[in-house]
């Protein structure tokens, strides 16, 4: 139980969270690739996503995925909600480190007590039942 007193979130809800939130994304870079067929789409989707990210962190203190699976990620700092620009850098440059190498910054979280993988250790977060 932390921070606090919340259950840490099951690996399997944090992996079903990843590939609900995964899929809303492919869903943003596809609506916008069709009608903008440039270097420029990247940036649009890019800043579609840290919109959506950031717009849910603010909302809810989750993404879509981990608001569907009732788990929400929290400061170790201040045992609270995440600031929303924390959130979006979690979800984006901590995903793509923990993604690096085949997935052994998430593979991690299989060999701590606190189910924490790498983006969660370099943001200072933890994944807790809502």
């Amino acid at each position: 139980m932390t921070p606090g007193t919340q259950a840490l979130a099951p690996l399997s809800s944090r992996f079903v969270a990843l590939l609900i939130d995964s899929f809303f994304h492919i869903v943003i870079n596809f609506v916008i690739a069709l009608f903008i067929r440039d270097y420029v789409s990247f940036i649009f989707a890019l800043a579609a996503q840290v919109a959506v990210i950031h717009h849910f962190y603010a909302k809810t203190g989750a993404t879509i995925g981990k608001r569907i699976m009732r788990i929400k990620a929290l400061s170790t700092e201040t045992k609270g909600n995440l600031k929303p620009w924390q959130g979006v850098y979690r979800e984006t440059v901590g995903h793509y480190l923990s993604g690096l190498l085949l997935g052994l910054g998430f593979l991690v979280s299989l060999f701590n007590r606190e189910k924490r993988a790498f983006h969660d250790y370099v943001f200072q977060t933890v994944v807790v039942e809502e």
